[in-house]
């Protein structure tokens, strides 16, 4: 949605009989009884700096992707490495591709919550070609 096509909309709702009283409500995507979840806008103003073009709206509470937190494990990838005498499966953090250890709770490099997998993404093969 454009600026312009906001501003279409409130007008509409003036034309409309809306007198300007009426709450503005973000919905929500979350089961409810009734009306739809919703939360308040706090307020709306232009953006600055990087966010220089752009119109914000801010809610009355934080919201957030389900999934998206640091604290929302996510479950690594492991990279089998084959050698001449031995083979080493590493494990890596889905968000930064840095390895970590497979008894860690959190990367160590960027900080998120990870669930060990044992599901090889990759193998390489580092063998020497001997005949």
């Amino acid at each position: 949605m454009t600026l312009l096509q906001l501003k279409k909309s409130v007008d509409y709702a003036f034309q409309s009989g809306h007198n300007g009283d009426e709450p503005v409500l973000i919905t929500l995507e979350e089961p409810s009884i009734g009306p739809r979840a919703s939360v308040g806008v706090s307020s709306a103003s232009c953006g600055f700096d990087w966010e220089h073009y752009q119109f914000r709206i801010e809610p009355e509470v934080q919201l957030k992707k389900d999934g998206r937190t640091r604290d929302d494990p996510i479950e690594t990838y492991v990279v089998k490495c084959i050698y001449d005498k031995r083979t080493k499966l590493v494990h890596h953090c889905r968000n930064c591709d840095r390895p970590v250890n497979k008894d860690a709770h959190y990367c160590e490099s960027c900080g998120q919550k990870i669930k060990i997998s044992d599901k090889v993404a990759f193998v390489h093969d580092y063998r020497s070609k001997q005949n």
